[in-house]
């Protein structure tokens, strides 16, 4: 049975640090040797933590580190397979200043196969990570046995202080901390008999079910913990903690029993047994019951794969669509899939803003010709919406053109920034995030003080060494 590994590591005082140093700036970096899944910026703005993995043992860590070597043996723990000799990937954490220089970085993992990290980093600069491990110990770290872990580091990567475990099969999708500083987990979960007594469903109703879990410091079992699902398959994305105690999800369903609660749309409608909708749903302060969960889409696939909520309660969601039907609002930036209409036989990112009790008050396509997803969301402290996704489309409308390098294709895929105003009417701002840098699957996306921070894998170029690398850009929103 795979374990549920949960480690901390005591919070650290900034002070020696000068307040000057966290002004935010625009600034690009690429940091070697790693695959970046999770993006997060320090309380005081301006520097931006990035995890992920790696399997090289000469990836850039500090001298103060918390691990300096990779894996067990310095070597990261090289297997014999049946395809030659492989090497077992690491966890890697790295805080970069505001001029993208590495300030602190770190490995983290053991023996085995260490990976899927997330972040998110609280108000005294707490680091808290999650992720995925086949390591029966973390280095430094005591005995697991293990599958999903939950970690805290102090702001400079030094001190492990526990080791817990937990026998649960979880698929992490996203970590977040609420105004007590508790942290949230969302995953996709199939095994049974983990929701706590006050969940609001309390068992699982599929092979596999959204999950949300909520713990507290040095805390052994989960304070609370909810399936979300119907009887089909269930996958987590996203997820936001809302000032108030909300929690609003997105993912994808094929469930025609999906929970939905004052649901924009009631059923699923879709023309195949493989495609489904996009379902947005939000959790009560308490936890006990849903302010709202609809599916959305149109006749047939959709997936929401960002989710951020505003000061009043407004839901922000993205992610990709094949229904030309799929319903947008008069106005709207964009009102057709595609340029055809028809979504051109490919997806098209979509952005959609709902109440709080769940109307629909603005939607829109986003995109070309070619394939467009839309992967993360952010809403800027001007109360604009900052929209991260990936392109394919030689034709996606840019208000930056003269620094798109390379065009899009089939071959060559392109992350953009897209923002928005509030009522998703006017799109202010469209740009490329690296120039002819190859940007796959990317969500990872941060915004603080009005700026946008972005990580993303990147292939060899020009003065690259040779291996993927994470290539990081701060950028100011509007």
């Amino acid at each position: 049975m795979r374990t549920l590994l949960v480690l901390s590591l005591a919070a650290a005082a900034t002070g020696q640090l000068a307040s000057s140093e966290f002004t935010p700036r625009e600034f690009s970096a690429v940091v070697r040797s790693t695959v970046a899944q999770d993006v997060a910026v320090t309380p005081k703005g301006g520097w931006v933590y990035i995890v992920g993995s790696t399997t090289s043992s000469d990836y850039p860590v500090t001298p103060d580190a918390f691990d300096r070597t990779c894996g067990t043996d310095g070597a990261c723990n090289p297997i014999q397979g049946r395809f030659g000799v492989s090497a077992t990937a690491d966890i890697v954490l790295t805080l970069l200043d505001s001029s993208g220089q590495i300030r602190y970085s770190t490995f983290l993992g053991g023996a085995s196969q260490d990976d899927n990290p997330r972040i998110a980093v609280a108000s005294d600069g707490t680091v808290w990570l999650a992720g995925a491990t086949s390591s029966a110990t973390f280095e430094g770290g005591g005995s697991c046995g293990g599958s999903f872990w939950i970690a805290r580091f102090d702001f400079t990567l030094r001190q492990l202080r526990e080791l817990r475990c937990f026998p649960w099969s979880l698929g992490l999708a996203d970590i977040a901390l609420d105004a007590q500083q508790r942290l949230w987990v969302l995953g996709t979960l199939s095994t049974p008999g983990v929701a706590t007594a006050h969940g609001y469903q309390r068992q699982l109703a599929g092979q596999l079910d959204m999950f949300v879990a909520r713990f507290s410091a040095d805390q052994v079992t989960p304070e609370y913990a909810t399936y979300l699902g119907g009887s089909g398959l269930d996958t987590a994305a996203a997820f936001f903690v809302a000032p108030t105690g909300a929690v609003a999800i997105t993912g994808r369903t094929n469930s025609q029993d999906f929970p939905v609660v004052r649901a924009f749309k009631g059923t699923l409608r879709e023309t195949t047994v493989v495609d489904g909708d996009a379902v947005i749903a939000v959790l009560d302060a308490t936890g006990h019951a849903l302010q709202f969960s609809t599916y959305f889409g149109g006749s047939r696939d959709e997936s929401g794969n960002g989710i951020a909520v505003d000061d009043a309660g407004t839901v922000y969601v993205s992610g990709a669509t094949r229904s030309g039907d799929m319903p947008v609002t008069a106005g709207a930036a964009d009102t057709r899939c595609g340029s055809d209409g028809a979504c051109d036989g490919s997806f098209d990112a979509f952005i959609a803003r709902f109440s709080a009790t769940g109307s629909l008050l603005a939607s829109t396509f986003l995109g070309g010709s070619g394939l467009d997803m839309g992967r993360a969301i952010a809403i800027t402290p001007s109360g604009s919406v900052a929209a991260l996704g990936t392109t394919q489309s030689a034709d996606f409308s840019l208000t930056d053109p003269s620094a798109s390098g390379r065009t899009p294709g089939v071959n060559f895929e392109h992350t953009y920034l897209a923002v928005f105003d509030d009522r998703l009417t006017t799109r202010t701002r469209a740009l490329f995030v690296a120039d002819q840098q190859f940007l796959p699957n990317v969500g990872l996306l941060a915004s603080r003080s009005g700026f946008a921070y972005i990580a993303g894998q990147v292939t060899p170029f020009t003065g690259m060494p040779a291996g993927v690398g994470t290539y990081v850009r701060a950028v100011r929103v509007p």
